[in-house]
This record gives structure tokens, C-alpha cells and sequence, in this order.
């Protein structure tokens, strides 16, 4: 999160269904595409699992996990660059889908 105008984030949502997706907004313009961007997921998806944010410096990149030891590409990488003074955080909120409670039981932060 850089501002309300330009940001990224990693979720896993109800939008017409289950998906996890890795959406990046520039200058208030989202870069979403349904076939890049967006993992549709099965009604047995698992609602625990792993998810992570990794940069090399250049770019950042989204990956989830079931196991917590392999790991699986989400979306296309975010230039850490266009995100000005970036912060990290958690999310969850319920736009217009079933309720459900989240819980974040692990949250880290390394340089």
C-alpha cells in the first residue's frame, strides 16, 4: 500500500465464486485481467492456507501455499517502484458476499 490510488493486495474473495487474486492499482487505474490476475478456485479449496509477498527489490511477487512448502505463482509481479513509500498489512472485509470471519494467525516481516 502505497495510498488509495496506488496500491497491491493478495486476497482470497468471493466475486462470482471463490477466487485468489493479485491486483495492482496505479494512479487510481486497477490492473485486473480475469485470465492473469485471478485464480478461480473450487468450492473444496481449502479457507486456510499460506499466503506470501516476496520482492527482490524490482518487483513483488504473490504466491499461496497448502501445505506451507509448496509454493504456487498468483497473478503477474507488481514493480515495487510504482507503489510511492510502500507499507505491508493484512485485509479482510465482505463486499456484498457471504459473511466470514477471518483469522491471521502469522504475520512476518523480513528484510
Amino acid at each position: 500500500y502505497g495510498d488509495d490510488n496506488n496500491w497491491a493486495k493478495f486476497g482470497l474473495l468471493f466475486i462470482n465464486g471463490r477466487v485468489l487474486e493479485y491486483v495492482w492499482e496505479q494512479n487510481n487505474s486497477p490492473r485486473r485481467d480475469p485470465s492473469l490476475d485471478v485464480l478461480p478456485v473450487q468450492d473444496d479449496f481449502p479457507s486456510t492456507l499460506w499466503m506470501r509477498l516476496t520482492s527482490d527489490g524490482a518487483d513483488v511477487r504473490a504466491s499461496f501455499s497448502l501445505d506451507g512448502q509448496t509454493w504456487q505463482t498468483a497473478g503477474r509481479p507488481v514493480p515495487l517502484s510504482a507503489i510511492p513509500d510502500p507499507h505491508v498489512g493484512l485485509f479482510a472485509f465482505t463486499a456484498g458476499g457471504p459473511q466470514n470471519t477471518a483469522t491471521f494467525d502469522y504475520f512476518r516481516v523480513t528484510p
